[in-house]
């Protein structure tokens, strides 16, 4: 959870403890937005000097936990943090309003589907219309939103 890592990057900034973690691999943030600081932080303290990766995850509520990954490279410096690409047995679209998928950097709806999307909410069925959407992509009809 990124509120928790920047707490973490706090006390190694403070403590200068980087050799503490030095068996540390990986990191998986996952909850809620990471912030181009708290990464960029995070590459300047740990990454480079353990060869620490970072890995932002990326889920709605409709999801089992997280449908997208994304590994920072830790020779760049981040303005924006990418929620990457979608993970196996997942698909992940830019939709414009009309349900056409739009090309790379081109700004819509992301819609997701994939079997780690839920059917629907439990004796909901308004908010599952709501949040639903069936789209006839690639010759199948496949859940999304």
């Amino acid at each position: 959870m990124p509120s928790m890592f920047n707490v973490f990057i706090n006390f190694i900034k403070a403590t200068n403890q980087t050799q503490m973690i030095s068996s540390l691999r990986y990191i998986l943030a996952s909850g809620e937005a990471l912030k181009p600081s708290i990464v960029n932080q995070f590459n300047e303290l740990i990454g480079n000097k353990n060869n620490t990766q970072l890995i932002n995850l990326y889920g709605p509520t409709e999801a089992t936990i997280d449908v997208t990954s994304f590994d920072f490279d830790h020779n760049v410096k981040y303005d924006v943090v990418p929620i990457g690409k979608p993970i196996a047995n997942t698909q992940a679209y830019i939709l414009n309003e009309d349900n056409n998928v739009m090309g790379i950097g081109v700004p819509g709806e992301l819609c997701i589907g994939g079997i780690n999307v839920t059917r629907g909410y439990l004796n909901r069925p308004e908010l599952t219309q709501e949040n639903s959407l069936i789209i006839h992509l690639r010759g199948q009809n496949i859940p999304y939103r």
